[in-house]
């Protein structure tokens, strides 16, 4: 019978990543001899809070776990909200010892669908003149992108000449 106490996670999702993206860890469920129970008898559940959660529109992850039937399971969960999050995995309803894992979740990559524009340059240019405007960068949940080298194209309609894109 796996025991909380000797079971292990490993895996890429106790690191952090980005929001929409699937984050996976793996829960090795392992008996009192040192043994992987492959019985699948181990109930093994998973909790991911968000520590700085503060909107509705975005609630906690809700992770989903699955019997590798080997002893393994497989946990995954997507966080919509950049921050700190802490990982409780639990075999029968006891957590694992290295419980809570604290990870960092950063925005996702930019969406064309959620990005938007600002500035005077989106309605007004004078003939001879340079006119701008911004580009706010943000993902699929609407979290404000923190990294640049997103690539953007810019289209200008009418006699337009673009000279510099920054």
């Amino acid at each position: 019978i796996a025991r909380a106490a000797n079971s292990l996670m490993h895996g890429p999702g106790l690191a952090g990543g980005r929001c929409g993206e699937r984050m996976q860890f793996t829960v090795t469920a392992v008996d009192d001899f040192g043994q992987v129970d492959r019985s699948g008898m181990a109930r093994v559940s998973a909790i991911v809070n968000g520590l700085n959660l503060l909107s509705k529109t975005h609630p906690e992850p809700r992770p989903w776990v699955e019997d590798g039937g080997d002893g393994s399971y497989i946990v995954q969960y997507v966080c919509a909200t950049p921050g700190p999050y802490d990982i409780m995995a639990t075999v029968d309803g006891i957590p694992l010892p290295m419980c809570p894992v604290r990870i960092e979740v950063r925005p996702g990559l930019p969406s064309a669908f959620k990005t938007e524009l600002g500035g005077e340059g989106l309605h007004h240019c004078k003939v001879g003149h340079a006119a701008s405007f911004t580009i706010y960068a943000q993902d699929e949940f609407g979290n404000a992108c923190q990294e640049g080298g997103a690539r953007f194209g810019v289209r200008a309609l009418g006699q337009v000449q673009i000279l510099e894109v920054a």
